[in-house]
């Protein structure tokens, strides 16, 4: 190495800082010497590092360094420390200026000020002597930390190790700035609670200090308030939650007489810590809560959380929540089994936390539609149990309290107040396999839960809470008892409770099979239904009950059969109650086709009823019994019966389309399905009929194209031709008559659905009849003058109609209509 060379270059950089040339001239020059530096052996950077610290590093107070200067100095000061070289400069003096650099780059924003920052702090801890005098130690102190609580988050981290290191080198001494460094870390932990390497430097820099000072009674509460502030700010890291228990323990261990009363955030921390959501915390803990477990000061702390809980249960402070469960949880947990007297606590604290528990476990009652749903249940929101954390620690403390004792508490506040009956149904589904099921489902039987009297949304809410929990517990010992209730919620004019009972009956049926769990108890099922049903003034509830069953998937033909005779009864007796037994027969012809035959016996007598809804009702019921009637002897005359009653509802429909008149047209499709060659005169005679009804389904429609009954009335029509067409051909020698008809249907405004259906129609019309081709061709060119060309007589014919025409030579296979 050019030892002359080095000593040439460090002339040259003194003079040019000297004469103000720092910037153009002595960067390079730093740049190469840093290089020798780099490349040097031992000894020459020995010697490098001797001339450097001599004569450059003194320059760094200057105020005329760049900062690019100051970063290069620096680097390589950092160096020389890394290589473990001889230091020659005073390590005091450097840090000294080192910190007033720091001061000076963040009040002028020097460029690189993150760099040179992080750089200076570097050196400063890499400076710090073995052997400091408080005084000068307690200075550093005093300027980091006013640098930590000042700087950005760029900084903060590395003052603090530079804190800690002096701070540790005062030992007792560090008494002479406890005010100082125990505010100035409350004040990082609080504004920089993000930062986990930041949180877990400044606790274990108060950690050192808290344990190495005998705090005076002047000390105490000005120490309490602090600890106070500390424990309260939220650490997301487990790491800095550990620093946080550490903490706590440090003050109960040292100042534990001194801070009595101030002591309790300490012991809330440790046991809050008992219950966090990391294994790391809870391990770290674990030995410290052994100590204090059994101190009868934790009695006391547990009652004033409780006291706590029940003030701030709906605050909107969710982590002041969370740290007074997570206590009442840790306490419970720790002392429950190895403390014989804490038990007795929680039985005079029980009514309390049974208050507190409803209160912040409140159910939200909203307008809004549920859109969640667990297991199949609806999810009720609880605004003060909004996260998972939060509601885990909540069914950790009901899951360990002695549960027959905590399920007499809640029951004797559900005397007393029954809107908390959500809150409590909810707890008792939380004690499953924990409680007297029993005495929780005497409580559930009682019909005040189950009988709504008026449009109470808590009423309906404590309906659906019950549902579910007797879901739960509902074993075959109380199964009859309640069975009947959740299958009469199936009829709920409430659509939540319907599909709570639905899931309710799932949940309790062997491999969610509803069909066979009512079949299984049908004698019971049977008699309460019938015992209800044999009233003089019978309930329209009922019927809705039945409704209900006929919705269940699966065979119930067994139960219904013993019911449906009775129904019957009531249709023929109970006027006010025809048309809800009208709509239900659909179901039963679905359910069960051994009763068909009475169900279009009972119908027809309802097709010309003054009411159009009963005469839907029935032609309905008759369009879904009559396929499954296989005893033409009986089918026939039941067909003949209803034919003209229907047809008359057609003939007075023509030019008023309604839901009667289109169930109508469906009795006719269905007899053309059912009894094909016994109709097919009597449909083809009508065709006049089904024309004037389309054509007036279609003028209505242009006038109105969101006239639903028109647009059905109009698809029932079109179906019916369909349907014609499907076997033995219904309008034979009238297929010019049904081409023009169906010509109305083509045109562009048609709404599609109906060209679509019309243009299958005349697909199947050519295959029916191909000659009919050339009879549509030789009909219309009859009405052309022998002198014009042939050609032109599709002109009369809309542009889009004649497509159509034309596909009917190479015709597509049929669009299927839904």
């Amino acid at each position: 190495m050019n030892w002359d060379l080095s000593s040439d270059l460090i002339g040259e950089i003194v003079d040019g800082i000297d004469s103000n040339r720092a910037v153009k001239e002595v960067i390079p020059l730093m740049s190469k010497l840093y290089e020798q530096f780099t490349n040097a052996d031992e000894t020459s950077k020995g010697y490098i590092s001797l001339l450097f610290q001599n004569s450059i590093l003194q320059f760094l107070d200057k105020e005329n360094l760049s900062p690019t200067l100051i970063e290069k100095i620096l680097i390589f000061m950092k160096d020389i420390f890394v290589a473990k070289l001889h230091i020659f400069f005073d390590k005091f003096t450097l840090v000294t200026i080192l910190i007033q650099l720091l001061i000076r780059a963040r009040e002028q924003k020097f460029e690189l000020f993150e760099e040179i920052g992080n750089l200076a702090l570097e050196v400063c801890n890499l400076s710090i002597p073995d052997k400091i005098q408080p005084n000068e130690a307690a200075y550093v102190v005093s300027e980091s930390i006013n640098y930590a609580t000042k700087s950005t988050l760029i900084h903060g981290l590395n003052a603090l190790i530079l804190t800690n290191s002096c701070a540790h080198l005062m030992g007792p001494d560090v008494k002479m700035i406890l005010p100082g460094i125990s505010v100035a870390m409350t004040a990082v932990i609080q504004t920089k609670g993000t930062r986990h390497k930041i949180l877990c430097e400044a606790m274990s820099i108060l950690e050192f200090t808290w344990s190495n000072v005998k705090f005076t009674e002047q000390d105490a509460p000005k120490i309490g308030d602090l600890i106070k502030r500390i424990l309260t700010v939220e650490m997301q890291h487990w790491k800095a939650r550990i620093s946080r228990v550490n903490l706590a323990n440090t003050l109960i261990t040292y100042q534990k007489e001194i801070m009595k009363q101030y002591i309790s955030p300490c012991i809330r921390c440790l046991f809050a810590a008992v219950c966090d959501e990391s294994l790391q915390v809870k391990q770290a803990v674990s030995p410290i809560i052994e100590q204090i477990s059994g101190d009868i000061i934790i009695s006391g702390e547990f009652e004033q959380c409780v006291i706590d809980l029940t003030r701030c249960a709906k605050l909107s402070d969710d982590l002041k929540r969370l740290n007074l469960l997570q206590t009442i949880s840790g306490i419970i947990l720790i002392n429950k089994d190895k403390n014989n007297g804490f038990e007795d606590q929680i039985l005079t604290s029980l009514s309390s936390l049974a208050t507190a528990l409803i209160f912040v476990s409140e159910i939200e009652i909203s307008d809004k539609k549920y859109c969640e749903v667990d297991d199949g249940f609806l999810v009720h929101r609880r605004p003060f149990l909004s996260t998972s954390l939060l509601m885990n620690t909540f069914e950790t403390i009901v899951i360990n309290l002695p549960a027959d004792s905590f399920v007499e508490v809640l029951i004797d506040i559900l005397n007393q107040s029954k809107s908390s009956a959500p809150e409590v149904f909810y707890i008792f589904g939380l004690l499953k396999g924990l409680a007297d099921e029993r005495l929780i489902m005497d409580i559930l039987e009682e019909p005040q839960w189950w009988n709504l009297k008026e449009d109470d949304k808590r009423s309906v809410l404590a309906l659906e809470l019950a549902l579910e929990v007797t879901s739960q517990y509902c074993d075959t010992d109380v199964m009859q008892n309640m069975l009947a209730r959740i299958i009469e919620c199936m009829a709920s004019p409430y659509p939540s409770v319907e599909q709570t009972a639905h899931v309710a009956l799932k949940k309790i049926a062997k491999d969610g099979d509803i069909a066979t769990l009512l079949m299984q108890n049908a004698d019971y099922l049977t008699d309460r239904l019938m015992a209800r049903l044999q009233f003089i003034d019978i309930h329209p509830e009922i019927l809705t009950v039945f409704s209900a069953i006929l919705t269940v998937e699966g065979d119930v033909s067994n139960l219904l059969s013993h019911i449906i005779p009775r129904i019957f009864e009531i249709l023929d007796t109970k006027d006010n109650l025809q048309m809800p037994i009208l709509r239900m027969l659909s179901r039963c012809a679905e359910k069960m086709p051994a009763v068909c035959d009475d169900i279009v016996d009972r119908c027809i007598h309802f097709i010309l009823s003054p009411s159009l809804s009963q005469q839907t009702a029935a032609l309905d019921a008759i369009c879904v019994a009559l396929p499954k009637i296989s005893d033409e002897e009986k089918l026939l005359p039941m067909v003949h019966q209803m034919w003209g009653p229907s047809i008359l509802i057609l003939n007075s429909s023509v030019d008023n389309q309604t839901p009667a008149a289109a169930s109508a047209v469906n009795i006719v499709k269905t007899a053309l399905q059912v009894a094909r060659s016994f109709v097919k005169q009597r449909v083809g005679e009508q065709l006049s009929l089904f024309s004037a009804v389309l054509i007036g389904c279609l003028r209505k429609l242009e006038g109105n194209i969101h006239n639903e009954s028109a647009f059905a009335m109009a698809k029932n029509i079109l179906d019916l031709f369909a349907c014609s067409y499907d076997g033995e051909v219904i309008f034979v020698g009238r297929e010019l008559e049904m081409f023009n008809l169906l010509l109305n249907c083509l045109p562009k405004k048609v709404n599609e659905v109906i060209r679509v259906m019309a243009t299958n129609v005349l697909w199947n019309l050519f295959n029916s009849d191909k000659p009919f081709l050339l009879t549509l061709m030789m009909e219309v060119a009859n009405k052309i003058p022998v002198s014009a060309k042939k050609t032109t007589y599709f002109k009369i014919l809309p542009k889009d109609v004649v497509i159509y025409i034309g596909k009917l030579l190479d015709p597509p296979k049929p669009s299927v209509v839904n």
